[in-house]
């Protein structure tokens, strides 16, 4: 991350980007890969797999994309939960009220083993995240990020994101311009 860009607070607005010196327009400010991305078909077949019960698994390409992404986030709950990914997610802000039904569906539809190890307000509060906080990527799909989740949450933002692939890879980033 560039020096000039810092991470600040305040009650009522939460975390967010501030520059610490004039910038250009157009200036990269932030490149930063995902937390998170949502699978894809393929993958998608192998997450629900594990993580779904029988009869949902088949509806689980019909579920909406942040959905999908929370179940990539749900597999790293379960198989890793201690992990720094897992960490950064936490420090994103989201509104678990406005979530409860999609949620308490979701949860309904995950193998009895998983279901009985995830508490549904622990779940609430990831969804949130993730619907708050997650970008589109070029190819239709979601991520979510530490950083650039914090950029474009104002009605007239100053900078603005872009989610790319590098060429020739499957790696996505996002980066931030003034």
């Amino acid at each position: 991350m560039d020096p000039c860009v810092r991470i600040a607070e305040r009650d009522g607005v939460g975390r967010y980007l501030v520059t610490m010196r004039a910038v250009r327009r157009g200036e990269l400010l932030l490149g930063e890969q995902p937390l998170f991305v949502s699978p894809t078909s393929a993958e998608l077949a192998t997450v629900s797999d594990v993580l779904l019960s029988d009869g949902a698994r088949a509806r689980a390409s019909a579920m909406p994309v942040a959905t999908q992404l929370v179940l990539c986030v749900l597999r790293e709950m379960i198989y890793n939960p201690g992990s720094d990914r897992l960490r950064q997610l936490c420090k994103l802000k989201g509104h678990p009220e406005k979530w409860r039904d999609t949620v308490r569906q979701l949860h309904d539809t995950l193998r009895e083993e998983h279901r009985a190890g995830i508490d549904q307000d622990e779940l609430c509060n990831v969804f949130a995240r993730v619907a708050a906080n997650s970008h589109e990527t070029f190819d239709k799909r979601a991520a979510v990020f530490a950083m650039g989740s914090l950029a474009e949450h104002s009605c007239s933002p100053s900078a603005f994101k872009e989610v790319l692939q590098d060429a020739g890879s499957s790696v996505l980033s996002i980066f931030i311009r003034a």
